[in-house]
């Protein structure tokens, strides 16, 4: 259910360019997939946590509400969860992902709203629909040029 609210809050707060952007950059990935060497390549440089910092905050720049909403108050959720279970029992181990620790550290001993980060900004339900559908067409359209351009540069 949380996956779902974080999911739902990114969609809600990201604005139409950064949806198109996002619904591009994930068909072009998918019709231009790394071969399975190259995969594991990238898999082994993404386990220094130098690097995946570096990802991050690259993705921050194209995507800053992604970040806020997927990475930071995420940070803040956890932060907060992991305090409260730690006020409770003297003794607490949580597995968390390397791209979090640095911000559950920031956070921890903050006040957090987690009222606030569970709750979904509302949308106008038409405008909503409007704009999933034209992002999806230019994100569309803009892969079946690209990927035209790309087969035909092969030839």
């Amino acid at each position: 259910m949380l996956n779902q609210i974080t999911l739902r809050r990114t969609w809600a707060k990201m604005p139409l360019w950064h949806k198109t952007k996002l619904l591009y950059s994930l068909l072009f990935q998918a019709v231009f997939l790394p071969g399975a060497e190259e995969l594991n390549k990238l898999l082994k440089e993404m386990d220094d946590v130098d690097m995946l910092t570096l990802v991050i905050q690259e993705m921050s720049k194209e995507f800053p509400t992604l970040m806020e909403t997927l990475v930071h108050e995420r940070d803040q959720y956890m932060s907060s969860t992991l305090l409260r279970v730690a006020r409770e029992h003297s003794l607490v181990v949580a597995v968390v992902g390397k791209g979090h620790l640095q911000g559950i550290k920031k956070h921890w001993k903050q006040p957090v709203s987690v009222n606030d980060l569970l709750e979904i900004p509302s949308q106008k339900p038409v405008l909503l629909t409007g704009k999933i559908l034209t992002s999806i067409g230019v994100a569309v359209a803009g892969v079946a040029i690209i990927s035209g351009l790309h087969l035909s540069s092969k030839k």
